[in-house]
């Protein structure tokens, strides 16, 4: 188990100071991180309000202040389809809702006649 230990850690130092092998280093050994949608959404909102700086935000939440900006730009970009999209839902309730009513309206028609 130790051999293993040490072995790992020699690569990992080998491909730490090789100047080619700075990326693969970095896949190796920095895990990326993922954050949650509505953790996205807290950022990008506290960075729209414009209070304070792209580079304190960062540093506050710990995230790149690009990805900050990125986040942002997504959050302005995605802002009408929100709206628009519960728009299209209740047009799409009402026709549903409409097309029983006729369909109630032409059942009756039958018994009637």
């Amino acid at each position: 188990m130790v051999d293993i230990y040490l072995a790992r850690n020699t690569l990992f130092h080998l491909l730490k100071e090789s100047l080619w092998s700075r990326n693969i280093y970095t896949l190796l050994v920095k895990p990326v991180k993922q954050y949650t949608a509505k953790f996205n959404a807290k950022v990008a909102l506290e960075a729209t309000k414009d209070d304070k700086p792209l580079s304190e935000i960062s540093s506050k939440y710990d995230v790149q202040p690009n990805q900050v900006r990125q986040w942002k730009k997504e959050l302005l970009n995605n802002l009408p389809d929100i709206f628009f999209g519960k728009r299209k839902k209740m047009k799409q309730q009402q026709e549903h809702y409409e097309a029983k009513l006729f369909e109630e309206i032409g059942r009756l028609k039958i018994e009637v006649d």
